[in-house]
């Protein structure tokens, strides 16, 4: 169903599709791409939170390791790109495939550097 948002007028249509009008700063929403949307990015999210669990255990555990709020984006938005690609990969009736990339998001730069060697492992076998 889609919804249109303009100021406090929420208005919504049956056929599904957003309701149009002439004011201006009307934001047209269609349902159903924000559902896409979500379900493309799904995996990521569960990697990131898997990559936020991950460092926090790191800081927690090492204490030559300081919480640092650059580090711990770098490594969240790392496990959010491990993520995405394993989503790719893993089939998607696989029992347990959210905790599989949830677990990936743990452990996201040896997951990275993992999938970075193989990726020029095969570029250089094929780009002679």
């Amino acid at each position: 169903r889609g919804v249109a948002f303009c100021g406090d007028n929420l208005r919504h249509r049956h056929d599904g599709r957003a309701a149009r009008s002439r004011r201006e700063g009307v934001v047209s929403v269609d349902v159903d791409s924000v559902r896409e949307l979500l379900a493309a990015v799904k995996s990521g999210v569960l990697a990131a939170f898997g990559g936020l669990v991950g460092y926090l255990v790191d800081v927690s555990h090492d204490p030559d390791k300081t919480f640092s709020w650059i580090a711990y984006g770098i490594f969240v938005l790392c496990a959010f790109f491990v993520g995405q690609v394993l989503a790719d990969w893993l089939p998607s009736d696989l029992p347990g495939r959210g905790g599989v990339i949830m677990v990936a998001g743990t452990s996201a730069y040896p997951v990275l550097q993992a999938l970075r060697s193989q990726a020029i492992t095969i570029t250089q076998k094929f780009g002679k």
